[in-house]
């Protein structure tokens, strides 16, 4: 990732902008091309208005302040994410609707991102495919999930489920390039959510 410094910036903050890059966004290369767009698109305003109020010492130096505080204020366990309010260091155990990012790397040392899909009720003895718009997915790490039956008020299953005693009872989960599946052998309509989480590299 690269901030454009411009160039009527007094040496010494270039400077340290330089060393804040090369310092600090080594702890962010996993995040995702939309983030970093973002966190440049953002940072770039920042620039555009100290530039307009004649780009003061005094305003470059709180511009390359914010700059580092963004980057070094996270905490082990943590991850650089974009969300509805602004970007934000999250938990890298944290799940959401969104696709972000879980802090770890895939054996290729690409990143692994997640993504929890609201799957809805469970089917009678059908199968039901519930969109996942993830692109550019080129391995599926991890699949799981969990199912609340609301009739019996405490009772949940587990996601893919696999009842070896008695066969009917098993729902199986699958994932295709646009799409989970959930199907059932059996009536299953009292389990009225369901969550499918996904974790996978680009």
């Amino acid at each position: 990732m690269t901030i454009d410094v411009p160039t009527q910036f007094p040496k010494s903050i270039k400077a340290q902008s330089a060393r804040i890059g090369q310092s600090r966004f080594r702890n962010v290369e996993g995040i995702s091309s939309t983030g970093q767009q973002t966190i440049i698109s953002e940072l770039q305003t920042l620039i555009t208005s100290i530039n307009t109020a004649n780009n003061t010492l005094t305003d470059t130096k709180t511009l390359v302040q914010g700059i580092d505080g963004l980057l070094k204020n996270g905490a082990p366990g943590t991850v650089l994410t974009t969300t509805s309010a602004g970007i934000v260091w999250a938990p890298a155990e944290s799940y959401s609707l969104d696709e972000h990012l879980t802090g770890g790397v895939w054996i290729d040392g690409k990143p692994i991102y997640r993504k929890t899909i609201d799957t809805g009720g469970l089917p009678n003895a059908t199968s039901k495919n519930v969109t996942h718009n993830i692109t550019g997915l080129t391995w599926l790490v991890k699949m799981f999930g969990t199912a609340f039956d609301s009739l019996a008020q405490a009772d949940f299953i587990v996601l893919p489920l696999v009842v070896s005693t008695a066969i009917a009872n098993n729902v199986s989960l699958s994932f295709y390039p646009t799409y989970v599946s959930l199907a059932t052998a059996v009536d299953r309509t009292s389990y009225t959510r369901s969550y499918v989480t996904l974790e996978y590299v680009k």
